[in-house]
């Protein structure tokens, strides 16, 4: 993947270079064997009763402000151990390199490496609630001219700020800074339509 990810990459930077600011999700998806039962090295993707095999592909894609594709940046792709089903007590006891959940890292790594090489380009990285990571905002804090990070953060954890607050009531309480207009496309028998952000952009 490395070898086939390298040119198109280096053709990336170019595009890159001419934005100031860069979005860089990142996510993973899954490519099942449905269709080829036979396919070798492949591991569990789904849940223990439907045995559905395949591989886990985590990719980083580059975007400009206004949602223009600009490249690739990253795409590992892997095949879980069959054997480690059903072990999830025990990886809560492994550390953070011997876990799926590193991929989040690797993927901010990469970023911080492309940022580098393209030094008057702000980069965000973009992660789901999965990538509320106590290692990923490690890594980040280290290196304060590195790639940013917006993360969807886990409610279910009871984050705190500076004033011992919830997170959750800390951010409720504060000012409005502004308001979003989206157009959401037609649903079913939904027609489309402008809506506004149900919650305000806050300062900081």
């Amino acid at each position: 993947m490395e070898v086939i990810l390298t040119p198109h990459i280096e053709a990336s930077l170019a595009r890159i270079r001419a934005h100031a600011v860069v979005l860089a999700p990142q996510d993973a998806t899954t490519l099942n064997d449905y269709h080829h039962p036979a396919t070798e090295g492949l591991g569990p993707i789904n849940t223990k009763q439907d045995q559905v095999t395949g591989l886990i592909l985590h990719d980083t894609v580059a975007f400009s402000e206004d949602g223009i594709p600009l490249g690739v940046i990253d795409a590992p792709c892997w095949a879980r151990d069959p054997h480690d089903r059903g072990k999830r007590e025990r990886r809560k006891h492994l550390p953070i390199e011997q876990k799926e959940s590193h991929k989040w890292l690797r993927s901010y790594r990469k970023l911080a490496e492309i940022q580098a090489l393209c030094p008057d380009t702000l980069f965000v990285s973009v992660g789901d609630r999965e990538s509320d990571l106590y290692e990923l905002f490690t890594e980040a804090a280290r290196e304060p001219t590195g790639p940013k990070l917006l993360v969807r953060v886990e409610r279910s954890r009871r984050r705190r700020v500076d004033t011992d607050a919830v997170l959750w009531s800390y951010v409720s309480a504060q000012p409005v800074a502004g308001e979003l207009k989206l157009r959401l496309p037609k649903r079913g028998n939904r027609p489309a339509r402008e809506v506004l952000t149900p919650r305000a952009f806050l300062r900081g």
